[in-house]
């Protein structure tokens, strides 16, 4: 019997209609959401419950993927469900909405990662944690502490989009920072080294105040260092790599920690690797 509207409205059949069109304009826009985001999107009083059944639903037809609970992406029609390897940036922040992406996620964000890396990392004060994303690990770090927080801290946290969505992650200085304080999260030291260097700039003041906050002395150095390798792209003053070198460790130290053997730099008091201790800047021949 075809469908037809009565005195109240559309009738039940007419009614079904409505919610597949509106379910696939919201995955057209959404490549990675939320069950909630997915029930505000559907009729009005259609409710928590009717969201759940939906996505059951659209997931045994394979048009999304569940990836954690209340947490889906949407499969490409393309693409087979089971080959689908969703945005991990997009993922980790629907798993965490508060999440500060830092260390080598940080450094892609900036548009400066020297190297793909297969681990999205970013601190949250939710729960802790590693996830598997297919080829990608997803870390969920405890926010670090810091000796002396303040403003320095606060204002260290900027705003970098992905697909239209905003993120937040950590500012150039603090990067480089965070980076070298903990250098497995980023590759290891060449790799931030050759990442970093790629910054369009940086802001000596603040990291100055963000080496205030951390308040470690290998900090120091290696921000130091760093800033004298690449002095002609960074433009550090001579009176600010000498503040920096007042607080330099008071005994040789390796940087990284765990390695042995190396080369000395005696202004810095670092022992890092021959390699980097031979190299140039990116413009020398």
């Amino acid at each position: 019997m075809r469908a037809h509207d009565g005195e109240n409205g559309p009738t039940m059949s007419a009614k079904r209609q409505v919610r597949p069109i509106r379910s696939e304009n919201f995955l057209q826009r959404h490549t990675v959401f939320t069950l909630d985001q997915f029930a505000a999107a559907l009729p009005l009083h259609s409710g928590r419950s009717t969201a759940r059944e939906r996505v059951r639903y659209l997931a045994a037809r394979g048009r999304i993927q569940v990836l954690g609970r209340g947490v889906y992406a949407t499969v490409p029609h393309d693409v087979r469900p089971g080959e689908y390897q969703p945005d991990a940036v997009l993922v980790a922040l629907a798993m965490r909405p508060d999440i500060v992406f830092s260390h080598h996620s940080a450094l892609e964000l900036h548009g400066a990662a020297h190297s793909i890396w297969s681990e999205v990392s970013g601190w949250t004060r939710g729960r802790r944690g590693t996830m598997q994303l297919g080829g990608v690990r997803l870390r969920f770090l405890s926010p670090p502490t810091f000796q002396r927080p303040g403003s320095a801290v606060d204002r260290a946290v900027v705003t970098a989009h992905r697909d239209g969505t905003p993120l937040r992650i950590t500012s150039r200085e603090r990067t480089l920072v965070e980076c070298l304080r903990q250098q497995h999260l980023a590759g290891g030291l060449e790799e931030i080294f050759e990442s970093a260097a790629g910054f369009a700039s940086l802001d000596l003041a603040a990291l100055e105040r963000l080496l205030v906050a951390f308040d470690q002395r290998l900090l120091w150095a290696a921000t130091g260092w760093f800033l004298e390798r690449h002095e002609r792209t960074f433009h550090p003053t001579a009176g600010l790599l000498r503040r920096f070198e007042s607080h330099r460790p008071r005994s040789p130290q390796y940087l990284p920690r765990l390695q042995r053997g190396g080369a000395l730099i005696s202004r810095w008091n670092l022992v890092v690797p021959r390699g980097l201790a031979r190299g140039k800047e990116p413009d020398d021949p």
